[in-house]
């Protein structure tokens, strides 16, 4: 996606085209942005990344077993907890019809990641020709490329 924002098409119309890939992290940046994607402007695709077998299963440790608010946590690791959370936004985001979609990797190794790298590297290139743009040129980078080098030479 980092090359697909163009003004021009391949035939030189202005389309003033693109998209932004924004990351967040799971619950943390909830408040931030699934606010907007659940309530704003419908103009965004949401991608979850889960990962089914994770390395550590770190539990959440049963310390207020008299407080309501947490009992239903017990026995409950922050693993499937982070997981639950996940699915439990994907849900709030279809009742709110707003497109998303989970890719599921086994586990967090170079295999996976590769896989997922190739991916991202051919939706880039598929959305180049869906619009009808070069994926692979960065004009709007080129000038400030060339205002840089000319601050500094004229430093």
């Amino acid at each position: 996606a980092e090359s697909i924002g163009k003004k021009k098409n391949r035939k030189g119309k202005t389309v003033n085209t693109g998209i932004t890939p924004v990351n967040a992290l799971g619950v943390t940046d909830q408040h931030s942005q699934s606010q907007l994607y659940n309530e704003g402007p419908n103009d965004k695709l949401v991608m979850f990344i889960a990962v089914s077998q994770l390395a550590k299963q770190i539990r959440i440790p049963h310390l207020h077993p008299k407080k309501e608010a947490v009992a239903y946590m017990k026995g409950t690791s922050f693993n499937e907890l982070i997981d639950i959370e996940r699915q439990a936004t994907a849900i709030s985001f279809t009742k709110n019809k707003r497109p998303n979609l989970t890719i599921t990797i086994p586990k967090i190794d170079e295999e996976h990641l590769g896989q997922l790298f190739l991916l991202f590297e051919g939706a880039t290139a598929f959305l180049g020709e869906l619009y009808g743009i070069d994926a692979f040129d960065q004009p709007g980078v080129e000038l400030s490329k060339k205002i840089t080098k000319d601050m500094l030479v004229k430093k």
